[in-house]
Order: C-alpha cells, then structure tokens, then sequence
C-alpha cells in the first residue's frame, strides 16, 4: 500500500509527486486524496500517491506524464445534485468553522451519503474553501433577513466581525447614530503623532455615521473636548444637511471604549495617514487635515467589508446611488 503523503498548499498550489506543480483544486478529484485541511494557518492536504513501476520512487528530473483530455472533450468532475449540494450548503452555514470532513460526517449522520470529497467540490464551486469567506457568507445572508442566526452562528460572527456585535446600535438611517471619537482609544496613533514637530499638542479626532459607515476627522490643535464639539457640529451636521438628513444622536467615546466601528475605521485609515506625514519642520496642522481628508475621501468612497456595508461604500450606501 502506498505511504500516506502530507502536501503543502502555497499560493493555492501543491507540488504533487506524479503530476508536479499544480492547482490544489485538481488535487480536489484526485483518486488517492485522503484528507484536507485548508482551514489551518499552513494548508495541508493528504494523499496516497501511487509508486511508479518497479517499485522505485521517480527522480525529481524525470519528466512526469501529462493527463490528456479524451477524444469526446476535457474531463468534468461529477456533477452534485441540488438536493445534495443545497444540503452541504446549509450544513457549512450552519457551521461556518468546521472543515470539510466534520460537515461530510454531520451529514452521514442523518443519513445524507456523501463524501468529504464532494463537501470539497461544493466549496470550491461556492467559493467556501476557507471559514471567513462561510462567515462572510453567513453574514450576509444574516443582513438579509435571510437567516436567522443560532447562537454558535452569533458567536463565530461577534468573533469573525466587531461590528456585527453592535448591530443592535447601528441606526436605521443616516444621521440616526453618529460615534465621535479620539484616535487614542484603539492603537498608538498617539505615539505616532509623537514624531511630527509641533510646538503645540495636537488631537485627531474622527467621526462615522453607523448607518453608513460614512466617516469624518479633524486634526486640531488645542484641548482635545473642543476639537470633537467642533467636528459633529461644523462637520458631520452640515454634510448630512446638505444630503437631506438630519443629526439626531451624537455618542462621545471615552477613552475607555472599544468600539467595533472605531477599531475597523482606524486600522484601515491611520496608516495610510500616517505614512503621508512629512518630517521637518514644515509640518502644518492644515497639512495634516489635508492629508487625512484625501485618506478618508478615498475610504469613503471604495468598497467596506463586514456589517453593515457588506463590501459597499460608505457614500453609496449613504445616498443610495452610485460614486461621483
């Protein structure tokens, strides 16, 4: 019998014995898989390769046969019928962390006959190899109104999004609920304003629109209280009246405060902030908000991944039309 084989996945590719380097969705069909793991923070997969004639393993120089489609066209992998691919689909869902063989063994169990094999062939056909993209599913689904979570689907996704944790505060409109907030709460944006030479203090203070996901921020030098007052009130108020909206709720974060939509906000614009700062002396507080505007217009206007844009933009999501 031959000896069970452990093959990287790298880059979506496996460098197989027989075949050489190739996609890790062939591998998928393989007679002599065994077992897969893409889920691990290394992908693996398992395989019995056959032994070439004569019992000796084949040089790495030698040149492997190449597998030609027959006279009638390219080979096709079997086709899943609905039935059982629509229950695959509800299993991973219901599971979004599980793997292949955990949701091919619930299914055997209430007498579903399938394969962890073809549990794989539905995930790459979906595009479910791996648990974030059946979260990011499930979530969307969830928004839709077309699932109602259990509790491990509210955990996984609490865990998979920060956002989706608050949902029961997002507003229900632009304007409904608006967080403002400090960059010191979530990261060392303190300490990185601690290279740029001013003589004064300065705060960068941030606003978002939880309906939309739309976000503000104001570079202010002085005491950091006047600068979030002045942000809501010169700012977020005049743009969401300038879009027929009305400010209705504005929460202030302390310093104390994790919020999931501060945290995502921060992580995707800080750095890209940060990075556009000059050193020298020539460094403005109007320099800075000019950066920082041309940080956010950009964010706001590319797609959002998670709750509650689920992969739309901010200003799209606020008007409901299109990007100018």
């Amino acid at each position: 019998m031959a000896r069970m084989t452990r093959l990287s996945v790298v880059l979506g590719r496996v460098n197989c014995p027989n075949r050489g380097n190739i996609a890790v969705d062939i591998c998928l069909f393989c007679d002599h898989l065994t077992a897969v793991d893409l889920d691990r923070p290394s992908p693996v997969i398992f395989c019995r390769p056959p032994r070439p004639p004569g019992g000796q393993r084949q040089r790495r120089t030698a040149t492997l046969p190449v597998r030609r489609p027959s006279a009638g066209g390219p080979v096709r992998s079997p086709v899943v019928p609905p039935e059982l691919k629509q229950a695959i689909l509800d299993e991973s869902l219901r599971h979004p962390r599980w793997g292949a063989q955990r949701i091919a063994n619930a299914l055997r169990d209430r007498g579903v006959l399938v394969s962890v094999r073809k549990v794989l062939q539905v995930f790459t056909q979906e595009r479910l190899n791996h648990a974030w993209q059946r979260l990011e599913r499930l979530e969307w689904q969830v928004v839709c109104g077309a699932v109602t979570p259990n509790e491990e689907q509210v955990r996984a996704l609490e865990a998979h999004d920060p956002c989706f944790r608050e949902r029961q505060l997002c507003g229900s409109r632009p304007g409904e609920r608006v967080l403002v907030f400090s960059a010191g709460p979530v990261g060392a944006a303190a300490r990185s304003m601690a290279r740029v030479p001013m003589r004064v203090p300065v705060h960068v203070h941030f606003a978002i629109d939880t309906f939309s996901g739309y976000a503000f921020g104001l570079v202010q030098a002085g005491e950091a209280s006047v600068g979030r007052e002045l942000l809501w009130r010169a700012g977020v108020a005049p743009f969401l009246a300038e879009h027929g909206f009305t400010l209705q709720h504005v929460h202030l974060l302390d310093e104390e405060t994790q919020s999931g939509f501060a945290i995502r906000l921060l992580q995707a614009v800080l750095p890209k902030w940060l990075s556009r700062v000059p050193g020298g002396d020539e460094v403005t507080v109007a320099g800075l908000q000019r950066r920082l505007d041309a940080v956010l217009s950009a964010y706001n206007r590319n797609p959002v991944t998670g709750f509650p844009n689920m992969g739309q933009p901010p200003i799209c999501r606020l008007t409901g039309g299109g990007v100018d």
